[in-house]
């Protein structure tokens, strides 16, 4: 976790953990209490974004191949056609087209269970919670 103060367009590590924090292990839950402002106390200074390297959510077609399974219904495309919609996000396409790297894919690779704990554990804050100040490194 690194905590940055912004001012007049300068940074200031203000923390800078891994692992653990003053003896506390850095969990979902401490994050999200940090984010919200509950565990540091910096004064009049108040998070205003938090930056999760994480993805907030599958690729669409995936989300749907999943749901039709669910209702027996089957996957939506054959043996024969492209894999790619249910495995990469727009995003992930993008920076493919743009910089020739090839994202881990959030459906299909180690990274699914970090897209899994940001989502149930709040760490991509709900908007209708008020809590819209968290970015993640791409949308959906």
């Amino acid at each position: 976790m690194c905590v940055v103060e912004w001012s007049d367009g300068t940074g200031r590590i203000r923390v800078l953990s891994r692992g653990r924090d003053r003896g506390t292990e850095l969990h979902d839950k401490f994050l999200v209490a940090a984010m919200r402002n509950l565990w540091f106390d910096f004064g009049d200074l108040k998070i205003a974004k938090a930056a999760i390297d994480a993805p907030f959510g599958w690729p669409e077609p995936f989300v749907d191949a999943v749901v039709a399974h669910q209702r027996g219904q089957g996957w939506p495309s054959g043996m024969d056609n492209p894999r790619a919609p249910f495995e990469r996000r727009a995003t992930d396409r993008f920076v493919h087209d743009r910089c020739g790297k090839t994202p881990f894919s959030v459906s299909a690779d180690k990274i699914a269970y970090l897209a899994m704990s940001a989502r149930c554990s709040s760490l991509s804050f709900a908007p209708a919670r008020g809590l819209e100040r968290s970015i993640g490194p791409a949308p959906r």
